[in-house]
């Protein structure tokens, strides 16, 4: 009640439209410091705040005061209900943009997240079709079905180059390092969160927020990740292995027709020493 009284004082208050403004200018902190969520809430406040004003405006008051039919009263409700919906036009406009602005902006960073479509799960060949308790991984041309987590499909000494792993939702996280022949990160997916090495990648595609492709700094395409479900992801890459002699990598995992395909019990390790 105390929260309603303050509301009702604030929209009596002369310079209540100012009040509006308040919130624009916190959104455009937050497009600042590119948190467009947080921009498109204050947006969404201020939306919400002009939409009041008008319907408790003068211009309102002073119709509803000599409208004393009730047809007249009617043609006053018609006028709250069209400037409502014309700050939700313009509001709604302008949230559109922001989170276009951000998804562009996201798409453009070497530093995201890979968030799972809606593609139908790709067929596996002779590995047969997926199982509904799995959570799958098609790598190049082999096809790993993980049922138990964490799963290290690649690893050097005990190091995972690529790990399945199954989040609290069920879905599928995938941990992977792309590694140039000097052994530098190309770059890194950490449980679905990928970060590319600044200093060492040429160029960084991302048709969606489910893809991924990197090429390193000889224009050579090194990665390219889809989330494509929430159970299976697909990936084409060429691995380098730290340590590794050159007469076993790098590892390349690309091509279409499956033909290997791995259980839980599926995994590869190299050692060193």
């Amino acid at each position: 009640m105390r929260l309603v009284r303050v509301s009702r004082a604030a929209l009596e208050w002369k310079y209540a439209g100012v009040l509006a403004i308040i919130p624009l200018a916190f959104a455009q902190v937050m497009l600042g410091i590119s948190q467009p969520g947080w921009a498109i809430v204050f947006i969404a406040a201020s939306a919400v705040w002009f939409a009041v004003l008008w319907c408790r405006s003068r211009f309102v008051k002073r119709n509803q005061k000599i409208s004393k039919r009730k047809t007249a009263q009617v043609i006053v409700r018609h006028q709250q209900i069209m400037g409502v919906l014309v700050v939700a036009l313009i509001f709604g406009l302008l949230c559109f943009y922001v989170h276009r602005w951000g998804i562009e902006k996201e798409l453009g960073s070497a530093h995201g997240w890979l968030i799972p479509a809606s593609d139908p799960m790709p067929s596996a060949g002779d590995c047969g079709p997926a199982p509904d308790d799995a959570l799958m991984l098609f790598i190049g041309n082999s096809v790993i079905k993980a049922r138990t987590f964490p799963h290290p499909v690649l690893s050097v000494d005990g190091r995972g180059l690529v790990v399945l792993d199954k989040k609290e939702d069920g879905s599928v996280a995938l941990t992977m390092d792309v590694l140039s022949t000097n052994g530098k990160i190309v770059a890194r997916i950490e449980k679905n969160e990928f970060i590319l090495n600044q200093n060492n990648y040429l160029r960084m595609k991302r048709p969606d927020l489910s893809s991924l492709t990197v090429e390193d700094q000889t224009g050579k395409q090194v990665l390219s990740a889809r989330y494509l479900n929430s159970r299976a992801f697909k990936v084409e890459a060429v691995l380098n292995l730290p340590d590794v002699p050159s007469v076993y990598g790098p590892l390349d995992f690309t091509g279409e027709e499956k033909k290997h395909c791995y259980e839980d019990s599926g995994s590869v390790e190299f050692r060193t020493h």
